[in-house]
């Protein structure tokens, strides 16, 4: 894809741009270029998104609290929370 390219939408550049300017500044800052690589990550990264609302609809979301117990009162002082989306084995989310 080039801006020669008279089959480009303009605002199909925009949104490029607009995805390469946020991944720089939520990563390191530098100079990304919009690639397939790019397009695939961020098509991931919508599914997730997407499928969001009916993996709770569904019941696929766990939560699992962790109590923090104080060694010297023996109490629970406070607690860590996991939540777990629970989809096929195989599919890693993460969302960078």
């Amino acid at each position: 894809m080039s801006i020669e390219d008279d089959s480009v939408i303009p605002a199909e550049i925009i949104s490029h741009a607009n995805t390469v300017r946020r991944l720089a500044s939520e990563v390191d800052g530098n100079v990304y270029i919009y690639g397939p690589h790019i397009a695939e990550m961020e098509q991931h990264r919508a599914d997730v998104i997407n499928s969001f609302q009916s993996a709770i609809d569904n019941n696929d979301i766990c939560i699992y609290m962790q109590p923090k117990i104080g060694c010297k009162s023996k109490k629970i002082e406070s607690a860590e929370v996991l939540v777990r989306w629970n989809k096929a084995p195989a599919i890693l989310l993460s969302i960078p």
